[in-house]
């Protein structure tokens, strides 16, 4: 499918598609594709870590780092949750089982939705108990 660009942010990246996918499989494979790169890219930059002995210990902690961000985006993308890519898959299913491209739109953008408010309660919970550094327990 043609693009006429890609907008990177610091958790992902959107795609400026001319049009919508004109079948299930062409948003199939356009969602997956973003997964795939990054499980690769991820695998990679760790396979490089383990391989390389005698890499700068700061070097090494970054690729490190990097890769696991990497397999962890992958792994948050194939949430069944339109619009990540795991939501476009769903679309995509569905919408070759009940060839309604409306039907499966809404079922993937609830299930979307109903993610966004499981993250934002998670959030929520987290601030309630103290947890606002991020993660450390402190306060």
């Amino acid at each position: 499918m043609p693009i006429s660009g890609i907008t990177l942010f610091i958790f992902g990246g959107v795609a400026e598609l001319h049009s919508e996918p004109t079948s299930p499989r062409s948003e199939f494979l356009m969602a997956v594709a973003g997964p795939v790169a990054s499980l690769v890219l991820g695998t990679a930059l760790l396979a490089i870590v383990a391989l390389g002995a005698g890499l700068p210990q700061p070097l090494a902690g970054v690729l490190w780092y990097l890769g696991l961000h990497q397999l962890g985006a992958a792994i948050f993308n194939l949430v069944p949750a339109f619009p990540l890519d795991g939501g476009r898959m769903l679309r995509a299913a569905l919408w070759a089982w009940k060839d309604d491209l409306r039907w499966a739109t809404n079922i993937a953008a609830n299930a979307g939705a109903v993610f966004g408010i499981l993250l934002i309660a998670w959030g929520v919970f987290q601030l309630v108990t103290g947890n606002v550094a991020g993660g450390c327990g402190c306060s």
